[in-house]
């Protein structure tokens, strides 16, 4: 059964508005603009006061989905609104017609759009982002393989010139991530049927540049932070399910980052299963709050 889809709705319904917009023609990248009713409503000195951005990116394993998909458009509505900051949601390049490091080119693609935005005349500018976004202010965030995206982004992003943007933070909800060894969350999910060995590594086959394997640095993120210790990277909130299959590969990532004295932030929610953040569970209520806690502490630091 396909996934239903949901149509931008430039008008406020439950606190959030959304439109879409075009970041390349060539190839082929549009987002899913989210702008939170509060900010439309805080003005400081008769204009309207800027809020943060965050820049988003869906997961689906590479293959499948997009930002129109109903409970991503629904997700980012709650994020949104939680944050007070505008979502731009990308729609980047999958599998298996685009290999990687497509859509990493097609992240980049988009914080360039940003950068673009940020900097060019206000008759180029989306009229959103140009009243009520603060380019100072910009978070990178993804979930399972656009979580991958962010990491990768973020890595890039760092020895690119990005002026007048600058990075706060990263969001990493449960990165996707491999290897070539077997891991004991991955044992035992194989075990009561909520992942598959097979499954998995021929989605990565399909991902990753033909002829490469799963240590690959695109797909091991743990081994590939410990190339990165000179690396600035913004500091990190991740998030992990203690059920999710991912779980021990993700932890060791962030021990990676850690090892490379990283800034990071973990969350790590012991009953919740891999795209959790989708439901309204407990553990999601927690995590918009967290979440939300990040990015206004951040947002503070840049103006101290």
């Amino acid at each position: 059964m396909p996934f239903p889809h949901l149509q931008a709705n430039p008008n406020f319904v439950d606190g959030v508005a959304s439109r879409d917009v075009v970041i390349s023609d060539s190839p082929s990248i549009w987002a899913r603009v989210f702008l939170p009713e509060k900010a439309s409503l805080v003005r400081d000195d008769k204009a309207f006061k800027k809020v943060p951005v965050i820049l988003y990116f869906h997961g689906g394993a590479f293959v499948i989905l997009s930002p129109d998909i109903a409970f991503y458009h629904q997700y980012c509505e709650k994020v949104a609104r939680k944050t007070n900051a505008v979502v731009v949601s990308v729609d980047y390049r999958l599998i298996p017609e685009n290999r990687l490091p497509a859509a990493y080119d097609d992240a980049f693609t988009a914080l360039s759009w940003l950068k673009t935005q940020a900097t060019a005349g206000n008759e180029l500018v989306d009229p959103w982002l140009a009243t009520y976004a603060d380019f100072g202010k910009i978070f990178l965030m993804g979930d399972s393989a656009g979580a991958n995206i962010v990491h990768h982004l973020s890595v890039r992003a760092s020895s690119s010139d990005l002026e007048p943007l600058a990075i706060r933070g990263q969001i990493l909800v449960q990165p996707m991530t491999g290897g070539p060894d077997r891991l004991r969350s991955e044992v035992v999910g194989a075990k009561n049927g909520s992942f598959s060995f097979q499954t998995n590594d021929w989605l990565w086959r399909l991902a990753l540049p033909k002829g490469s394997d799963m240590s690959h640095p695109y797909c091991n993120l743990p081994a590939a932070v410990m190339e990165l210790a000179k690396v600035p990277l913004p500091p990190a909130l991740v998030v992990l399910g203690g059920v999710d299959w991912m779980h021990d590969r993700q932890f060791e990532y962030v021990a990676s980052l850690r090892k490379t004295k990283k800034e990071v932030e973990l969350l790590d929610y012991e009953k919740a299963k891999h795209g959790f953040f989708i439901y309204d569970t407990e553990e999601t209520g927690n995590f918009l709050r967290a979440l939300a806690g990040f990015v206004t502490k951040r947002s503070r630091e840049a103006r101290a």
